[in-house]
This record gives C-alpha cells, sequence and structure tokens, in this order.
C-alpha cells in the first residue's frame, strides 16, 4: 500500500508539473499573440500611410505633368528654332 501512494503522489507530481509548464507556455504564447498583432496593426496603419501618400504623389505628379510637358514643348521649339534652315 505504500508504495501504491508514492507512485500515486510521484504521477500526481509529474501530471501537476506538465499542467502547469503548459499554463506557463499558453501564457508566453498569448503575450507573444498580443505583440503579434499589435505589431501586424502597426504594419497595416504604415501600408495605408504609405498608400495614402502614394495616390497623393501621383496626383501632383499628373497635375504637374501638363506643365512639365508644356516645358518640354517650350524648350524643344527653343532648341530647334536656330536648326530649322537646316536639314540632314
Amino acid at each position: 500500500m505504500f508504495w501504491i501512494a508514492i507512485a500515486i503522489i510521484v504521477i500526481a507530481n509529474l501530471y501537476f508539473s506538465l499542467e502547469r509548464r503548459k499554463v506557463e507556455l499558453d501564457r508566453r504564447g498569448a503575450g507573444n499573440s498580443k505583440l503579434l498583432r499589435r505589431q501586424v496593426e502597426e504594419l497595416y496603419d504604415e501600408n495605408e500611410a504609405l498608400k495614402e501618400r502614394l495616390n497623393q504623389l501621383e496626383n501632383r505628379f499628373l497635375d504637374r505633368k501638363d506643365y512639365i510637358d508644356l516645358d518640354y514643348e517650350q524648350e524643344r521649339s527653343r532648341i530647334n528654332k536656330p536648326n530649322r534652315g537646316f536639314e540632314y
């Protein structure tokens, strides 16, 4: 009877040690998942901010494109004026 009691105590101790370890791992895992969620949310926010900035830059470029094209045409005509009399 004595050895059966010792065996039950040892098995119970191992069982409770494993359960305690499982709870500790779950707690650590939950902490890591919260950290990962926060980091993912930050990345999504940063991604949205970059998309918005890119759209603003595209809009600015499209607005300035007309001016750039006009400047290009003016510069091209200025360069070609002296060469109009010559044909190659």
